[in-house]
Formats: structure tokens, sequence, C-alpha cells
């Protein structure tokens, strides 16, 4: 992410919202508070939200992911920091969804006990601490900005993690002057409006671009 928008003043935030980075101009402002819990920021300005997370849950998940990549060809693991992703976007479409769906019921079984949350996402299945989402994030964003006066908030998103993105910013920013909550596609959503596709949802962004 850092490269591909280098020499642009954004904020960043990976990883399903465990981190997250305020661009320079939201960084230097006096009397940024911390987020909750008390997260750990990096020399670079990246702060995570999740403070200790146990491995010993990774050693359980991924022999059952390797498992599943050895029988499922061209399937691929993927390891992030605090996560793990099986992808089967390159498989057979109907083997994929049969062992994703079939995965997905042998992690709930071994994880019962651990705090962890398993999400089927497009062509994914992820295993990711329980605590942390994208609303989580953003309330963590905003928690810094105490104080702040936000005049414009839009979201725009189509998987199942943005609906609690939408629920918390209806909620939460609903005084907020200018707030757009907005689904890619026709669907039942907390967004209050919807563009049906991604080019539609470039054609905004690139009228913002040219207004501001």
């Amino acid at each position: 992410m850092e490269r591909w928008f280098e020499g642009i003043d954004v904020g960043l935030v990976a990883e399903h919202g465990l981190f997250y980075r305020h661009p320079q101009a939201v960084g230097q402002l006096q009397g940024l508070t911390q987020g909750p819990q008390g997260p750990m920021q990096d020399a670079d300005g990246w702060t995570c939200l999740v403070e200790h997370t146990d491995p010993q849950w990774r050693e359980t998940v991924l022999p059952l992911f390797q498992h599943y990549t050895e029988r499922t060809p061209g399937s691929f693991i993927e390891e992030k920091e605090v996560d793990l992703t099986w992808h089967y976007r390159n498989t057979d479409p109907e083997f994929g969804l049969w062992q994703a769906n079939e995965l997905k019921i042998n992690l709930e079984r071994v994880l019962s006990h651990w705090p962890l949350t398993i999400v089927n996402g497009n062509k994914t299945v992820e295993v990711r601490p329980s605590q942390v989402d994208k609303a989580y994030a953003l309330r963590a964003i905003i928690g810094n900005l105490a104080g702040a006066q936000l005049d414009f908030v839009m979201s725009i998103g189509d998987g199942r993690g943005d609906e609690n993105v939408f629920a918390f910013l209806n909620t939460e920013l609903k005084a907020t002057q200018e707030l757009i909550t907005c689904t890619v596609g026709r669907k039942s959503t907390q967004a209050k409006y919807f563009l049906p596709n991604v080019d539609s949802v470039l054609a905004i962004l690139s009228k913002l671009a040219d207004s501001s």
C-alpha cells in the first residue's frame, strides 16, 4: 500500500482495520489522541489495534489450510501479520466453493475456543482476531480526531465487512453535515445509497478529485 500511494498524503487502513496510518497532515495535528485500548504505533506511523495475539492459533490453522491447498489445484495461502487467508479464486468454481465450505466447517470446530472470526469472503476463507473489523478501526480513527469538525464523510464498499461501517456511520455520525454511505450493487444493506458497479465508483471519485 505504501508503494501504491507513495507521494500522496492519504490515510491508509490495512488488513480489515487491524492497522491504520493517518495522513501526515492529520498526524501532525496538535492534541491527536490515542485510540481505544492503547494501540501500538511503530516508527512509520502505523497503529496496530491488537496489542497481543496468541500465535498458537496459527499453528492450528496453517496445517489445515495446507491440507486443503494440496487437495485443491489453484488455491493458495496468504499469510499476513495477524491473519491467515485461503484463496480459491483460481480453482474450479464448484469444487473450490465445496472445499471452502468444508474448510470453514472444520475451522469452526477446531477454533471454537479461540477469540477468532472466520470469514467467507470473495473466493477466500479468512481467519482473523475477532475484536477488530473496519468499523472498529474507524471508531479508533475518529477517536483520534476528537474535537475535529467533520463536514463531509463518504463510505463506499461492496463486502459484508462494510455493513458494520455503514451502521456505525449512520448511527454515530448522523449529525455530520454531509454523510454518504453507499454500497456497490443493489442489495439489502445498511447503506443509504447504491452505485451499480465499480465504474460508477471511479466516476464519482474522479469528479470529487476534479472539484477539490
